[in-house]
C-alpha cells in the first residue's frame, strides 16, 4: 500500500452509493426468483418460508443473499454517515467556496444522488426484513414522497447554483470538457425520479400514486434534458481532445442512468395499467423498451471497457496505488448492468413467454449476469482496501 493521502472530496459519496447499489443488486435475486404473487416486491412474508423451508439449497442461497443485503446496506449507511461528517468539515474549510465555482463543482450532485439511494435501500430493508410491514405500506409512501421531494429540491437547487453562471455569462463556446462526469447530474435526477415512481406503481391511494407519477415524470424530464446537454458537451470535447484519462470511468455513466430511467418507465407503465386502466402491464411494450435500453448499455459497456483497458485506466487507478476517488464510479455501471439484465430477463423475456422461468436457460442467463456482479464487488473491495484500510487509511479528513 502506498503512503500517499487523498484529501476529502465529495466523490467519496460514490463509495456509499456503490454499496447501496450492491444492496439493490442482491435484492434482485429475491425480487425475480422468490414467488410473491399479488405483491409488487418480495417481502418478509415471502422470504421467511423459503429460508425455513425444506428445500435446503434454495433456503441456503436465499439466506446468503439476505445476509449480503444486510452487509452492503450496513456499509452503505456507515459510509454515508462518514461522508456527511467529512463534508460538513469540508464546507467549513476555506477551500469550499473556490470548490463550488471550480471545474469539479458538479461532484456535489453525488450527495443528493446518494441520499436518494439511501431511501431506496431503507425501503428494501424494511420490506424484506420487517414482518407485516407491507400491511401499513400505504402509510409509509407519503413519507417516501416527502423524502424524495426534499432530495429532489436539494438536487435541483445544487444544479442551478452551479450552472446559473453559465446561463448568465455564457462561456460554452470556449468549453472543451473532454469527459462525461458532468452527467452525474442526470444520474441524480433519475434516482429521484425512480424513487417517486415506486409510490406511483405500488400505491392504491389516488393522491399518493398521482403525486408519485407526476414527481417521477418531472424529474425524468429534467434527467433526460440534462443528459442530452451534458452528453453533447462531453462528446464534442472527447472527439476534440480525447477522453480525459483520470475521468475515463465517466464513459460508463450512461449505463446506470439508462437502468434507472428504464426502471422508472416500468413502474410508470405499471401505474397507468393498474391504477388508471385496471389492466395487466403490457409485457411486449416493456420488452421493446428494455431491449433498446439494454442494447445501448451493452454498446457503452464494450466501448468503455476497450477504452479503459487500452489507456491503462484499470491498471493505474484500480490495481495500482495511484489515487483517484472518482474510480468508485466504476461500481455503479456494474450494478446497473446487472439490475437492468434482471429486469430485461424478468419483464422482457419471462413475462412475454420467450423464456421459461426457472429453466436452465433462465438460470444460466442470471449466472452470466452474476459474473458482472462478482467483478463489481471485487472492484469495490479493491478500492476500499486502497482508501479505507484500517492499517493504512489513505483518506485525509477534510478538517485537517
Amino acid at each position: 500500500m502506498n503512503n500517499q493521502q487523498t484529501t476529502y472530496t465529495p466523490q467519496f459519496f460514490l463509495a456509499a452509493l456503490g454499496n447501496g447499489g450492491l444492496t439493490v443488486s442482491l435484492y434482485m435475486y429475491l425480487m425475480f426468483l422468490v414467488k410473491h404473487a399479488g405483491f409488487p416486491m418480495a417481502n418478509f412474508e415471502h422470504l421467511y418460508p423459503v429460508i425455513t423451508g425444506s428445500n435446503y439449497p434454495v433456503a441456503i442461497a436465499t439466506a446468503l443473499v439476505s445476509v449480503g443485503i444486510i452487509y452492503f446496506a450496513f456499509r452503505h449507511f456507515s459510509l454515508l454517515l462518514w461522508n456527511l461528517k467529512q463534508f460538513s468539515a469540508f464546507k467549513a474549510s476555506e477551500n469550499f467556496e473556490s470548490f463550488k465555482t471550480g471545474k469539479n463543482a458538479l461532484s456535489l450532485m453525488t450527495i443528493p444522488l446518494t441520499l436518494a439511494m439511501s431511501v431506496n435501500v431503507a425501503f428494501i430493508l424494511g420490506g424484506a426484513f420487517i414482518p407485516n410491514l407491507w400491511s401499513i405500506v400505504e402509510y409509509l409512501f407519503p413519507f417516501a414522497l416527502i423524502a424524495f421531494g426534499l432530495i429532489g429540491f436539494y438536487a435541483f437547487k445544487t444544479y442551478i447554483d452551479i450552472t446559473s453562471p453559465l446561463l448568465i455569462k455564457g462561456g460554452l463556446a470556449n468549453d472543451e470538457t473532454n469527459h462525461f462526469s458532468r452527467m452525474i447530474s442526470s444520474f441524480a435526477f433519475a434516482m429521484v425520479a425512480v424513487g417517486f415512481s415506486a409510490s406511483a406503481a405500488m400505491s392504491h391511494m389516488t393522491l399518493t400514486h398521482t403525486i408519485g407519477f407526476i414527481g417521477a415524470v418531472f424529474f425524468s424530464v429534467i434527467s433526460v434534458g440534462v443528459l442530452l446537454v451534458e452528453f453533447a458537451k462531453g462528446i464534442r470535447g472527447v472527439f476534440s481532445k480525447g477522453l480525459a484519462f483520470e475521468l475515463s470511468h465517466s464513459i460508463w455513466i450512461m449505463i446506470p442512468i439508462l437502468t434507472i430511467l428504464g426502471i422508472t418507465i416500468v413502474r410508470l407503465t405499471a401505474a397507468v395499467s393498474h391504477n388508471l386502466l385496471q389492466t395487466a402491464m403490457p409485457a411486449y411494450f416493456l420488452f421493446i423498451v428494455l431491449s433498446v435500453f439494454f442494447s445501448i448499455q451493452i454498446i457503452f459497456g464494450i466501448v468503455g471497457y476497450r477504452v479503459m483497458k487500452d489507456n491503462g485506466y484499470f491498471r493505474t487507478f484500480v490495481k495500482e496505488n495511484h489515487s483517484n476517488p472518482g474510480s468508485y464510479a466504476l461500481i455503479c455501471p456494474g450494478v446497473a448492468a446487472f439490475v437492468m439484465g434482471m429486469f430485461f430477463i424478468g419483464w422482457g423475456l419471462i413475462e412475454t413467454g420467450i423464456m421459461v422461468k426457472y429453466s436452465y436457460v433462465h438460470l444460466g442467463s442470471i449466472a452470466l449476469l452474476a459474473i458482472i456482479q462478482y467483478k463489481t464487488i471485487r472492484t469495490m473491495f479493491t478500492l476500499d482496501k486502497k482508501y479505507f484500510a484500517k492499517d493504512n487509511p489513505v483518506v485525509m479528513p477534510a478538517s485537517q
